[in-house]
């Protein structure tokens, strides 16, 4: 969630050139906003588990070959 919030944070006009804790505040914002409106929230929820299990896997993917590599 809060590499999510930053990538939010950072589409935001207002957030160009502020510090990384207040983009990560203002995107974290506006996904628990967004989550508590009854059928956003649900479609925001699932987005947000599909990223999560993308970098997860990225994250995997790259570990594996840098065993195999070297």
């Amino acid at each position: 969630m809060a590499a999510l919030s930053i990538v939010v944070g950072e589409k935001i006009q207002g957030t160009f050139g502020r510090s990384n804790w207040f983009i990560s505040l203002t995107g974290l914002i506006l996904l628990v906003s967004l989550m508590n409106i009854p059928l956003v929230g649900v479609i925001l929820f699932f987005g947000i588990l599909l990223f999560s299990i993308g970098v997860i896997t990225l994250w995997i993917l790259e570990k594996t070959k840098k065993k195999t590599n070297g």
